[in-house]
């Protein structure tokens, strides 16, 4: 079958060897199809599992909020602390590690004593 992109010729039933891999893999249906070429079954594998992992390494990074303050008072708690669950929703501060809500002047909860690192 004589392919579109400067006259030569591809196996039938191929992918175009000129095509980008990358249009392979992303799919890019535009290009792929002015080349008269037809992406195989496995690139559609592929491409799914290239986005599972993006979608993996993205939600692996994301910091996770540990504790949370008011901005009426000087205490941090735990995010399960039944005090820390009592502050009005405008007023709560959320931070990701106990060094931030100390560089902030921030001191633990007597009752959840998230400073100690053990929940009574």
């Amino acid at each position: 079958m004589p392919c579109r992109r400067g006259g030569h010729s591809c196996r039938a039933g191929s992918a175009c060897p000129r095509i980008s891999a990358w249009s392979r893999l992303t799919g890019n249906q535009d290009e792929i199809s002015a080349l008269g070429a037809r992406p195989g079954r496995k690139h559609g594998f592929v491409r799914l599992l290239l986005i599972f992992l993006a979608v993996f390494i993205l939600l692996a990074n994301v910091p996770v909020k540990k504790f949370i303050a008011s901005t009426r008072s000087e205490k941090y708690h735990r995010l399960e602390c039944t005090y820390a669950q009592r502050i009005e929703k405008r007023y709560r501060v959320y931070f990701f590690s106990r060094g931030e809500t100390e560089m902030l002047n921030y001191r633990p909860c007597r009752y959840c004593s998230p400073g100690a690192g053990r929940q009574k």
